[in-house]
């Protein structure tokens, strides 16, 4: 399930901007699993739950920011002060 909020930011940035999102998510995204490696059944179900469900949504946002940028998809929505 895709995190419309995420997205509707992304739609306000050109592709430089998705190209330095795209490095962040992906910065976090493997510190979280360097943190989880080995210890993710240390954790309680619930906590296992939020960690595996924000992984997914890290994985489909570097899926989405990466298809963006390889085709050159820029702002959809006009920013505040274009």
């Amino acid at each position: 399930m895709e995190d419309r909020k995420t997205r509707l930011i992304y739609e306000y940035f050109n592709v430089e901007q998705k190209k330095k999102a795209l490095i962040l998510v992906q910065e976090d995204k493997k510190q979280l699993e360097k943190e989880l490696n080995g210890n993710f059944d240390n954790y309680p179900k619930i906590v296992q739950r939020v960690l595996s469900d924000t992984l997914e949504r890290w994985q489909i946002e570097i899926e989405e920011l990466t298809y963006d940028i390889n085709n050159n998809i820029g702002p959809i929505r006009p920013g505040p002060f274009s």
